[in-house]
């Protein structure tokens, strides 16, 4: 004779908190799948919303300008900011993104620029304008950075951000004891036939023949389905909103299972690069040398130059480059690390084969953004629709359960 997977007061305990959890969940969800599934497209709608910024004239064949001349022409439109990423990624029809950052005046205040990203045409220099990423002030020219916000943090910040982190640890719970609830229950059926009923539920056959019983069955059944085929897409953006959202939870947790590259993580403050940096083309120049000698050692193909950063706090400037390694042109983490000053590389990263756990992760993060090209919007999507249908189902099934248990209790006031 089989045996219950848990006693059946401890199942129904389980099915309430699945319930009410999943009424906690679902709002925060919802919006999430929203606003996710518009990120799917969001560099194309922000070029469709900002053409004024974004789009420039074809120039099939041209070169564009240098890169001290661009930082000129930057540096005029925006007198007392300094340039933090330099794009070296140049397109014949789309302006080059760069970003901007303050200064400290003597009196130590830091003075934030006007804009901190601005669109520069690089085969003139003209300078097309700019924005505050993010900035609700300006909430035409930022609405796509707006709900990319929205769904990062929640327009809360770090604070927001951090409560995502924590909504998908929740979600997670969530998913463990719905798994549970999924097991057959019945004590007449010995346990490999358990095994053989829920390998049975993944299949599609259930949820064709309960259309022909009653609603709640009906609901029930796929919801359930839903549940255990979208697991795998579920987890994907579990994971990834860890590692997103709770680097502090998710590092020492990735660590037990998979090495990470930490050498960038560990840079030391440069003095030296902090108050005479060698100027951006000459950077530029070095960060090239440097990633043609690292793809030489590690055996990969350099493809395109991807753009630049300084940081004036560490001293260190940062080149990335998109390379063989790298899972696609949209999601591009192949870098390294050299001192402002002397040029000396002090760390690199390379997006596949070297560290498993960066890989792990660089490929959920891929997958959550949607960075996969045709595949990857797709993938966003089809879990976007399924998880909406999976908790219209779920809200329906506990709308049937209270109706019939309201209808109950009415009945017995009535009968006595």
């Amino acid at each position: 004779m089989g045996k219950r997977f848990f006693p059946a007061d401890l199942r129904r305990k389980f099915l309430l908190f699945h319930r009410w959890f999943g009424v906690f969940l679902a709002i925060p969800l919802l919006l999430l799948l929203l606003t996710g599934s518009i990120l799917v497209f969001k560099s194309e709608l922000d070029y469709v919303l900002n053409k004024v910024l974004t789009n420039i004239e074809a120039y099939e064949g041209a070169e564009a300008l240098p890169i001290n001349q661009l930082e000129q022409k930057i540096v005029e439109a925006y007198p007392g900011s300094r340039i933090s990423w330099l794009d070296l990624s140049v397109s014949p029809d789309k302006a080059s993104i760069f970003w901007l950052a303050g200064s400290v005046d003597k009196q130590g205040n830091y003075q934030a620029p006007e804009h901190n990203q601005v669109f520069v045409n690089p085969y003139t220099g003209e300078v097309l304008g700019g924005r505050t990423w993010g900035s609700i002030d300006q909430p035409l020219v930022n609405l796509m950075p707006l709900v990319y916000r929205l769904h990062y943090s929640l327009l809360l910040g770090a604070t927001g951000a951090q409560w995502l982190g924590w909504f998908a640890i929740v979600w997670l719970l969530h998913l463990m004891l719905g798994w549970l609830l999924t097991w057959p229950q019945g004590r007449q059926t010995r346990a490999k036939h358990k095994w053989l009923n829920w390998l049975g539920y993944w299949h599609f056959k259930p949820v064709q023949q309960a259309r022909s019983q009653s609603e709640f069955k009906k609901q029930f059944v796929w919801h359930r389905w839903l549940g255990l085929i979208l697991t795998p897409m579920i987890l994907v953006f579990i994971v990834s909103g860890i590692a997103f959202n709770l680097k502090d939870i998710y590092h020492p947790v990735l660590d037990l299972f998979a090495d990470r590259q930490q050498a960038h993580l560990e840079l030391s403050v440069s003095n030296e690069g902090r108050e005479s940096p060698m100027s951006w083309s000459q950077a530029a120049k070095v960060g090239k040398q440097h990633m043609a000698e690292l793809a030489e050692q590690q055996s990969f193909e350099v493809l395109s130059a991807q753009g630049i950063s300084y940081s004036s706090f560490k001293g260190v400037y940062m080149y990335r480059a998109y390379t063989s390694l790298d899972i696609s042109a949209e999601h591009i983490r192949t870098s390294v690390w050299f001192d402002a000053a002397s040029g000396e590389k002090l760390a690199e990263y390379l997006a596949s084969q070297k560290a498993a756990g960066d890989s792990f992760t660089n490929l959920i993060s891929a997958l959550h953004m949607a960075k996969l090209g045709w595949a990857g919007q797709a993938f966003v999507l089809l879990s976007s629709f399924g998880l909406m249908l999976l908790i219209y189902s779920g809200a329906k099934v506990g709308w049937m359960k209270w109706r019939a248990r309201k209808h109950q209790v009415t009945n017995r006031t009535q009968a006595s």
